[in-house]
């Protein structure tokens, strides 16, 4: 079994991260991406929805999505642990982990970067033309969708059913329109 792991803030998940993870299930023949939702962002800044209701909106925006699953790690694990827990748990024949291209970029700083690539092979995602293992031409970005939803309107690439959660459960400041 080859497993992916997509690893992200997800505030909020997107169009654009389920195309991410479909172009790894077809491109490099995986059977499974598990999306991981991080605590905190790598890039020093807050989250704006709290953790358990970017979980749920991942929840939400996989159901019925064929190899998509949520793997729920412990809140404060980094990556090498939650690979070594995937690892532990699906027993993959090979294993992946999902990075975008500036994350990877910084790849070499990460403090278990050596024993990460002893356990994983990388896959690079773009959304710019730039070298890459997967390309995507996907104009959804989160913070537009925030933006966006703050302002009242319905982003074009919000999933429907993640919507209705955000407008349920009033985040981004939006309300509920019933």
């Amino acid at each position: 079994m080859k497993v992916g792991v997509f690893s992200g803030t997800f505030d909020p998940v997107h169009s654009g991260h389920l195309a991410v993870a479909h172009a790894a299930l077809i491109m490099h023949a995986l059977d499974l991406v598990l999306f991981t939702v991080e605590q905190t962002p790598w890039r020093d800044k807050e989250p704006t929805a709290a953790y358990e209701e970017r979980v749920a909106m991942v929840r939400v925006a996989i159901a019925g999505q064929n190899g998509c699953e949520l793997f729920e790690a412990d809140q404060s694990q980094h990556n090498l642990q939650t690979l070594l827990d995937v690892a532990r748990r699906y027993k993959p024949t090979e294993l992946f982990i999902i990075l975008g291209s500036d994350t990877a970029q910084l790849f070499a700083e990460w403090e278990e970067h050596q024993q990460i690539l002893r356990l994983a092979k990388i896959i690079t995602v773009s959304r710019e033309a730039q070298p890459a293992q997967i390309m995507i031409d996907h104009p959804a970005r989160s913070q537009q969708i925030r933006a966006q939803l703050a302002s009242g309107e319905q982003p074009l690439h919000l999933p429907e059913d993640v919507y209705r959660y955000i407008q349920t459960n009033r985040l981004y400041g939006t309300m509920t329109t019933k």
